[in-house]
């Protein structure tokens, strides 16, 4: 329900702000009428406007809809002129005869015209108003599939960041599983039995991290998934290392990266603490400050060489960079200092959030292709696709209907008098061939003066002066060869100069859409790029993934091993870490390749050779 009052209430807006433009262009229309009489004239507005608003709402609601069917056809564009034909005669009679009906039932003195008379009086102005919402429906179209492309878009990029981050948790893995096996090795024959438990933790840590779920999870799971990999320490460095924690009650359920913790560790124990002697302490805190979660490990090691903000030590340390920036931007969040009271700290700062306060992303339908589809060039016959051609055989049409227009007019009033056909052509083929003259300069007005929102106000009031100078260049030059002793402000003109803002508006238009047409292939040219993209991401992010499990079956079937036959579990370690090497490899920029992935498949079957990988164990 909430859904269906949205989409009837955007319709009803709509609805009015068609209305209310239709009444206003009526209304000034009715104004600069009384302006340009010779005689006083009251300016009456009423009934009349009202009616001829709301019949021009409807036919733009039609005509729009029309539009969109016809160019989702995919017609060229003698065929969608052709097409248009039809429902603009429908448009001229209804405007004419809603006209006549709104007169003579509001004027005080209705005109004696007949509907057949102001369908031929005002056809110019029919076809003026019809090509204006024609064009305005073009650029929606446009606007709306450069919208729907720019959502595509984000999507993709988002699903591009899922890719990446698929990629870096599972390149992790194998980095932290190659800086732990070197732990078991030391123990496999001195201590068996811790070795065997070291590989048990070192398989809990590999399945929680493989079955967690989501980008984040709270800073307790992700402690309480980490807790495998403290262990492992702690039988390493037995009596050696502590591990304290300090976290706020308030810090407990704030969302962080998973897997974020065990690199900051690792990093902690492998680069500050192997130069100590004497016992060395791991601070664990957290706290929310200002809105951040503030995440610190600190150690009493040997501390940095110099404070940084940058680089890092080790992979651990840019894969969570990496990942940190894919979730939360480019901001500063994960800092190297130096401690005061010796050692160093990593400090992490994210967004203090709870999973109660994130939104679940809102699911995003598949986006169709019809609208793109149907904005894209319009096919033009050869001939038309030179620019000057398309303009001289434009407004040549153009001449001729006006041509036709005025001598049914005249000849259905009785008013032709000594005028012939050709001598009204050649007034109105004059008009036509002034507009073709004036048509490149107005398409390059547009070219170099785009309309832009951070511009839009003085920017329109630029067009509207450009507009209005246009108009008044071509009556005025018209009227000089045509009818030099009348006023360019005269009252007969009137249409004349409503239907030259009508080619102004539709002018702009045209204009304007092969700007956005240019952005429209822009964002078309970027949405593939980033699909190319994607899907070679999720292709090297797949490959990777496949590694972790084989590494998590590996630990298992070595654990079976440990304790029964010490140098079985050797071979099977060497095994492993010869696989790891591999696997390390194809962590880099050119990732699985299929030379690496053969090798890797050849390491997979030693290990099963040997019994340190078997399908039955999980």
């Amino acid at each position: 329900m909430p859904r269906l009052s949205s989409f009837i209430g955007s319709r009803a807006r709509r609805l009015a702000m068609v209305f209310v433009g239709w009444l206003a262009f009526f209304t000034l229309l009715n104004l600069l009428g009384s302006a340009l009489a010779t005689a006083p004239r009251p300016f009456d507005p009423g009934a009349v406007e009202i009616v001829a608003a709301l019949t021009w709402t409807g036919l733009s609601l039609a005509i729009d809809a029309y539009h969109r069917r016809l160019r989702a056809a995919r017609r060229g564009v003698l065929a969608l002129v052709a097409a248009h034909i039809p429902l603009l005669l429908v448009a001229a009679l209804a405007d004419a005869a809603f006209t006549s009906w709104a007169v003579r039932t509001f004027s005080p003195s209705p005109p004696a015209l007949s509907v057949a008379g102001l369908l031929l009086l005002y056809l110019d102005f029919d076809i003026g108003a019809y090509l204006v919402v024609v064009a305005a429906s073009e650029v929606g179209l446009i606007r709306r599939a450069i919208e729907q492309r720019q959502r595509q878009a984000d999507l993709l990029e988002r699903s591009l960041s899922r890719a990446r981050l698929d990629y870096l948790e599972a390149q992790l893995q194998p980095h932290f599983l190659f800086n732990s096996l070197g732990a078991v090795s030391e123990l496999a024959h001195d201590a068996p039995a811790a070795a065997t438990r070291v590989l048990r933790q070192l398989a809990e840590v590999f399945r929680g991290a493989l079955g967690r779920r989501g980008d984040e999870i709270t800073l307790g799971a992700e402690i309480a998934g980490i807790e495998p990999y403290l262990d492992i320490q702690r039988i390493r460095f037995a009596d050696w290392l502590t591990i304290d924690y300090r976290v706020d009650d308030a810090a407990v359920d704030c969302l962080v990266p998973r897997f974020v913790l065990q690199p900051l560790i690792e990093n902690a124990i492998r680069h500050g603490l192997s130069g100590r002697r004497s016992a060395g302490v791991i601070e664990i805190s957290a706290e929310v400050s200002e809105g951040s979660l503030l995440l610190r490990v600190a150690d009493n090691g040997v501390g940095l060489v110099a404070p940084t903000k940058a680089g890092g030590r080790g992979i651990g340390l840019a894969n969570v960079r990496d990942r940190l920036r894919i979730l939360y931007g480019d901001d500063d969040r994960l800092r190297l200092t130096s401690n005061e009271a010796g050692g160093a700290v990593a400090e992490l700062r994210v967004p203090a959030r709870r999973a109660s306060d994130v939104a679940a992303p809102a699911p995003v339908a598949r986006l169709e292709s019809s609208i793109a589809d149907a904005v894209r060039s319009i096919a033009v016959p050869a001939l038309f696709r030179r620019r000057g051609v398309a303009i001289v055989a434009i407004w040549l049409v153009a001449g001729l209907v006006w041509t036709q227009q005025s001598y049914l007019y005249l000849s259905l009033r009785g008013r032709l008098g000594s005028d012939t056909w050709f001598s009204i052509a050649r007034h109105d083929l004059f008009s036509a061939a002034l507009w073709a003259l004036l048509t490149p300069i107005v398409l390059l007005f547009t070219r170099v003066l785009p309309l832009r929102r951070d511009a839009i106000a003085s920017r329109a009031a630029a067009y509207v002066a450009f507009g209005v100078g246009i108009v008044l260049a071509h009556n005025l030059v018209w009227l000089y060869v045509v009818a030099p002793n009348t006023a360019l402000f005269s009252i007969q003109y009137e249409m004349t100069m409503v239907v030259g803002a009508f080619i102004v508006v539709v002018l702009y238009v045209v204009g304007h859409r092969e700007t956005l047409s240019a952005w429209l292939r822009e964002r078309e040219t970027d949405t593939e790029l980033l699909r190319a993209e994607l899907t070679a991401a999720r292709r090297r992010a797949e490959a990777v993934q496949g590694i972790p499990p084989v590494l998590l079956r590996a630990l298992d079937g070595i654990a079976e091993t440990m304790g029964r036959d010490p140098a079985q579990t050797e071979r099977q370690l060497m095994r492993l870490a010869d696989y790891l090497r591999l696997a390390l490899e194809c962590t880099d920029e050119r990732g699985v390749t299929p030379e690496r992935e053969r090798a890797l498949d050849a390491a997979v079957d030693e290990l099963q050779s040997i019994g340190a990988y078997t399908l039955t164990l999980t």
